[in-house]
């Protein structure tokens, strides 16, 4: 009816005698002087407008019908926001292979540590800003010495099987990370820590010394008593349950798959109803594991996955911004070159550490290989820690050269280094024909012929020459000792081209330097257990506690978180005397003193400090970008990440 009204306004009226119109002009405005028509009286007002008013009357209206729309449209969208409501399935890809779900062993695999952090909680954890606050725990009370920790614990923690998760849970797992049977890499931060049980909600752990960061060891999860103590503690390492765990997370455990063809495992992970923080919001997240970048990158890509982490540059201007959302966290972590000393004996001298050393161009491994996702370190400790110094470092390889020449490394011709090399395994080759040949009873002696020899000799010369690098100049060797050095890192991309610039830089020098690439997998379940390399190219995640007593006390022993191995009885002093004192003060004055040691005796080289590059599809929603203490952080608000949304009314 409005729109017929309006149309009949704008419509001609029939025409009218001038003085009958004006009559009845008159006789409406003498009867209704101030009367304002109603809506069904509306079709007679074209009767008293001209033919341009009843235009921009009709245009008047039309704008009046396009404003009101916009208006209700912009009011309905600002106060009809999405908001999380439950259901989806967020799907990530980690270089790796899934082994140890047990958080004793975690730590050292990128795709146990992700599961791990999902299924269990601990005393403490990181907030999504790398602040340190309570999980399960309802508080902690610190005394002034720092050696006694009481906790309480909140009283609505359950495991995925309904147990309640009780203070004898915590000193059950404590008991375990101290055992020597059991293995664990977190033993180190337990070393003469008492635990006592009030009841079933608080506990005492009392240190024999102070430890300043000691809270900071309090994020490790909780294992169930009822489940794992009827297991042994030389048989918890092969335990079927590390990958079946038991916990008290925001998601339970459902199944782990492998897809044989693809070489891709998946662990399965369903929201936790029952979690004593708020419940995800996602109802089922997947952990999509193999043992490549390209795997990963090309999962992402075929939509197979929604996140993936540790980015190189290409990989992410292959996976765009219309595709994911990036975000870049800056975490406690550096990338360094550790020397073997006790496998080297070259790296033992200092002349030639230091030459290493000054052959190194980390602005240019920054800029042309991560393509800026780094910044240049040379502390083994990260700016903001106590007693953090900066450091120096300076590329130049006249000095790097004058070094070597001042220790008495002569410069050799590439065909005496040939033809020494050939020598060396050569005899090692007629020993172990001796061995082979031994008991052999159809040869009249166990030594080789010299026409077997020379032909080895040979298949010995062309093997080796073939993998002598011929663009190097000279080589070097000191008395009996040739300056040879085998440099270990993980298989990625950013590692490969990283050490190929290492190589190249210290090929310069007359080092003769080979490249063994180590699968991620193998690098933490192998490598760094046995100290099988020379020196090692890895990156090191410090965390929110800057001690580096775990990293670096007492190198010469078996203790395997130590990455540069050598013995220096000083150094250890060092560390022990600022992990006792009360003293803030001097514990810094310490830990300057460490690094200082660090940086003139280079038994590591730090070389830059990584973002943490993270890419997740546009459909996850609620992800922020802050700051994480250990890659594995990123999930630490993973309650608030959303798949499926509701409209809801917003004032």
């Amino acid at each position: 009816m409005f729109f017929k009204n309006l149309i009949s306004l704008i419509k001609p009226a029939r025409k009218k005698t001038d003085h009958i119109e004006a009559l009845d002009q008159k006789l409406v405005f003498n009867v209704h002087k101030k009367f304002v028509p109603r809506m069904r009286q509306m079709k007679y007002a074209r009767l008293f407008l001209s033919l341009s008013e009843k235009i921009w009357l009709g245009i008047g209206v039309v704008l009046f019908i396009i404003g009101f729309s916009w208006w209700s449209s912009q009011f309905v969208g600002s106060h009809r926001i999405d908001t999380p409501a439950t259901g989806g399935t967020y799907r990530e890809g980690i270089i790796g292979s899934p082994q140890h779900f047990n958080p004793l062993y975690a730590s050292l695999s990128a795709v146990d540590a992700a599961v791990s952090k999902l299924v269990f909680s601990g005393i403490m954890r990181y907030d999504s800003n790398g602040q340190l606050i309570n999980d399960i725990a309802e508080s902690v009370e610190v005394n002034e010495n720092k050696t006694t920790y009481k906790i309480k614990l909140k009283n609505n923690v359950t495991f995925h099987d309904s147990t309640p998760l009780t203070a004898h849970d915590v000193a059950f797992t404590i008991t375990l990370i101290q055992n020597n049977e059991v293995k664990s890499p977190l033993k180190g931060q337990f070393f003469n820590v008492k635990t006592e049980v009030t009841d079933d909600h608080n506990i005492t752990l009392t240190l024999e010394e102070p430890f300043e960061h000691f809270q900071h060891t309090l994020t490790f999860g909780i294992l169930a008593k009822h489940i794992w103590s009827e297991i042994e503690e030389t048989q918890i390492n092969a335990s079927t349950l590390n990958i079946t765990p038991i916990g008290s997370g925001p998601y339970t455990f459902s199944e782990l798959s492998t897809n044989e063809s693809e070489g891709v495992s998946t662990v399965r992970l369903v929201r936790n109803e029952n979690y004593h923080r708020q419940p995800a919001h996602i109802e089922t997240i997947e952990i999509k594991s193999a043992s490549t970048n390209a795997q990963i990158l090309d999962l992402f890509l075929k939509q197979e996955i929604d996140g993936l982490g540790a980015l190189t540059g290409e990989e992410i201007d292959r996976i765009g911004s219309k595709r994911a959302n990036q975000y870049v966290f800056a975490a406690p972590e550096y990338t360094g070159i550790f020397f073997n000393q006790l496998l080297n004996t070259s790296l033992k001298r200092q002349a030639v550490r230091d030459a290493l050393s000054l052959a190194i161009n980390k602005q240019h491994i920054i800029d042309d290989i991560l393509k800026g996702r780094a910044q240049v370190a040379h502390s083994p400790l990260i700016e903001g820690m106590p007693g953090y110094i900066a450091g120096e470092h300076t590329t130049n390889i006249e000095q790097a050269i004058t070094k070597l020449d001042e220790d008495n490394w002569e410069r050799i011709s590439s065909e005496e280094f040939l033809n020494a090399q050939v020598d060396i395994e050569l005899e090692r080759w007629i020993e172990d024909f001796k061995t082979d040949n031994a008991e052999n009873e159809e040869r009249e002696s166990a030594e080789p012929t010299d026409e077997e020899i020379e032909f080895t000799r040979g298949e010995i010369t062309t093997q080796i020459g073939a993998a002598l690098d011929t663009l190097q100049p000279y080589f070097r060797k000191r008395n009996n000792s040739y300056l040879e050095i085998n440099l270990s890192h993980v298989a990625t991309d950013d590692a490969q081209a990283i050490a190929e610039e290492l190589k190249a830089a210290w090929r310069s020098l007359g080092a003769h330097v080979t490249l063994t690439p180590i699968p991620a997998q193998l690098l933490e379940r192998e490598t760094l257990k046995s100290h099988a390399y020379e020196a090692l190219l890895v990156g090191v995640v410090l965390g929110n506690n800057p001690d580096p007593y775990p990293l670096w006390y007492d190198a010469g022993n078996e203790n395997r978180t130590t990455l540069a191995r050598f013995v220096d009885r000083n150094l250890d002093d060092l560390l022990e005397a600022a992990r006792n004192t009360k003293d803030k003060s001097k514990r810094e004055k310490l830990y300057e003193q460490f690094q200082e040691f660090i940086l003139k005796k280079k038994p590591a080289i730090v070389l830059y400090n990584p973002t943490y590059q993270y890419a997740v599809h546009n459909r996850v929603m609620g992800v922020t970008q802050g700051r994480i203490v250990t890659p594995i952080d990123r999930f630490a608000d993973i309650e608030n990440w959303f798949i499926k949304s509701k409209k809801q009314w917003s004032w």
